[in-house]
């Protein structure tokens, strides 16, 4: 990821001043460009939002593998890079276990060594489907995403559709999809849990 950073930055600094048209997948993406490169010859306003692909059936069995039937249990998706804030989430969630044990936590998309074993109500999935990140999502009880930044968050689109009680940090690019239909808290307040709920 480092070296391929560096190949984009490299690549869109000599050719700024070359291009006729530059997209993005979202105004906050897009004024991040502008603001940095600041090129006068080019329209902002090219905006090609991301799509995809919603698959609902057939995922029910992962309740069953990780004894999630008949549990309450937030959901979130987020790797280990510091920006998706993972860390915070787990302090906020342990903050929230002081007042109610009752939930457990279940993270996909940061399996490592690093937290096996660590927390007895946080359970970190392996690769999962697409069906089973699905029904997590619908089956949870909140879908929360505690990012600090990011250039789209497809996951955000997709816990909307599958679940009602969506939580999210707020940030500039959740507040441009997620608009109304979304809960934010601030990604610095670990007891932002116990105010939610």
């Amino acid at each position: 990821q480092i070296i391929g950073k560096i190949y984009r930055k490299v690549n869109f600094l000599y050719g700024v001043e070359k291009l006729d048209v530059v997209t993005s997948v979202s105004k906050t993406s897009s004024n991040k460009i502008f603001n940095i490169y600041n090129s006068k010859n080019l329209d902002r306003n090219n905006i090609l939002y991301n799509s995809i692909d919603l698959v609902r059936s057939g995922g029910s069995n992962i309740l069953g593998k990780y004894n999630l039937r008949d549990k309450k249990f937030i959901y979130t998706i987020s790797g280990v890079a510091p920006h998706k804030n993972l860390d915070f989430l787990i302090k906020s969630f342990l903050n929230f276990c002081n007042i109610d044990t009752s939930y457990i936590l279940v993270v996909s998309g940061a399996f490592t060594s690093r937290f096996n074993g660590l927390y007895e109500n946080i359970l970190f999935t392996p690769f999962i489907t697409d069906e089973e990140k699905s029904c997590l999502m619908e089956e949870s009880e909140i879908f929360i995403l505690a990012s600090l930044a990011e250039g789209f968050g497809i996951p955000l689109i997709e816990g909307l559709y599958f679940n009602n009680k969506v939580l999210v940090s707020d940030i500039n690019i959740f507040r441009e999809l997620g608009k109304q239909y979304v809960s934010y808290f601030d990604p610095y307040d670990e007891d932002f849990l116990v105010k939610y709920c």
